[in-house]
């Protein structure tokens, strides 16, 4: 999905607002059951969303066992931290920072799970970082999930 590429998605009702944003964690096996499963199934596993238009349809979700809202996303780069020798090149396969919950840069080394082994495509390099703890140097980049 390019850059600003629009897709339709379903989300719980209590979060279908403009400005929304989420990862997509993948199907359950619920879905296989869901008359509206195509409508997720484009969605890519591991990638952010940010929801940008509401529509007027309601419909209950399998997943979630609640009304959900049909809404209009687009793909947004995710800030992350990668070991400053993988941000060389423009696509990476991500793997898991060890973090501690109180270091000031704990939001870009720590992602959903969904996102392991995945191949991210570098959109951006926004500055370089030191770990406080282990000394290693880090780049902070946004990136968008391949595929």
């Amino acid at each position: 999905m390019p850059l600003g590429a629009q897709r339709i998605a379903i989300v719980e009702r209590s979060l279908a607002r403009k400005g929304f944003k989420y990862y997509h964690l993948g199907l359950s096996d619920k879905c296989d059951e869901c008359e509206y499963k195509s409508v997720c199934s484009r969605l890519k596993e591991g990638a952010l969303y940010e929801v940008i238009d509401i529509r007027d349809k309601i419909l209950r979700c399998l997943l979630i066992e609640e009304e959900a809202v049909v809404v209009r996303v687009t793909e947004i780069p995710i800030e992350i931290a990668i070991p400053q020798k993988k941000s060389f090149g423009t696509v990476f396969t991500y793997s898991t920072v060890k973090c501690d919950p109180s270091c000031q840069y704990y939001r870009y080394c720590v992602k959903p799970r969904s996102l392991e082994g995945k191949k991210l495509r570098i959109v951006e390099r926004v500055k370089t970082i030191t770990c406080p703890k282990t000394n290693e140097i880090f780049t902070i980049v946004r990136a968008l999930v391949e595929g």
